[in-house]
């Protein structure tokens, strides 16, 4: 059911646009991410930041459709919550992709709030093919006054992160912190893998990352030109998320029953 639904949503951009590079931005919650990628967005103003956090958020409020509906209804389920999660991530990935291949001029893509083992099938739907993969490290306490200090951001009691405290968040994310890592440093033909120490000031943060991101396009030779040239871009124009999301969801509805079963056998 997952895997179909996954399948579907993965299928490469048809166009010959893509982004040339994509910055995705790992790392546990509060540890910098968005600020992060707000600061390399200011910096590489071709480039569009999306987070997938905030896109689940929006999918999960919408209710026009009988798919997305079905998913919000597993996630307030907690024995349902890993397998639409898991459904979620795939409507997420569908509208990132449709969004980019029906936007035109974008050079290159910051993302944050994906997991290590959702890169495959990210690649893939996005048609990416450079790809510099950056963890933020932050110690746990860090990251603790970081959540005590900020409001809980509206929709994540519909992810089911009410249920969780501040502490449980955090060790959660350090007891899978290390096989993440093992993923991300994992060798692969252009990309790169790297660490940034987050508990610097954030502007410092997001020269170092540009330095590393500037040195990986350069590496390339000749795959990295597009790279380079898409880091020197203008202004791109904006995505209307809630737009793709509204298409997304209806052409998933066509394809599958709220259930995420086929409609229709291949």
């Amino acid at each position: 059911m997952v895997d179909g639904m996954a399948r579907s949503r993965s299928r490469s951009p048809r166009r010959q646009d893509r982004p040339a590079l994509a910055c995705v931005l790992f790392g546990g919650p509060a540890s910098g991410k968005t600020s992060l990628g707000d600061r390399l967005q200011a910096r590489l103003p071709g480039f569009c930041h999306i987070s997938c956090g905030d896109l689940a958020r929006l999918v999960t409020e919408h209710q026009g459709s009988p798919l997305l509906r079905n998913i919000a209804k597993q996630l307030a389920d907690r024995r349902r919550r890993k397998v639409a999660f898991a459904r979620l991530v795939a409507v997420v990935t569908g509208v990132i992709a449709n969004g980019l291949s029906s936007t035109a001029g974008i050079g290159g893509i910051i993302v944050n709030g994906l997991r290590p083992g959702d890169l495959p099938a990210f690649q893939i739907a996005v048609g990416v093919k450079c790809m510099a993969l950056i963890k933020l490290d932050c110690p746990k306490e860090v990251m603790l006054a970081r959540l005590k200090s900020r409001e809980q951001r509206e929709g994540d009691a519909r992810l089911g992160l009410g249920d969780m405290d501040d502490a449980r968040r955090v060790d959660a994310y350090l007891e899978r912190e290390a096989a993440e890592t093992e993923i991300l440093g994992a060798e692969a033909a252009l990309r790169t893998f790297f660490a940034l120490d987050t508990t610097a000031p954030i502007e410092d943060v997001a020269a170092e990352a540009l330095r590393r991101l500037s040195a990986f396009a350069e590496s390339l030779g000749a795959a990295g030109q597009e790279a380079q040239r898409a880091m020197l871009l203008e202004q791109v124009p904006a995505i209307d998320w809630p737009d793709q999301i509204s298409r997304t969801a209806a052409a998933l509805d066509r394809e599958f029953h709220p259930d995420g079963k086929p409609r229709q056998s291949p």
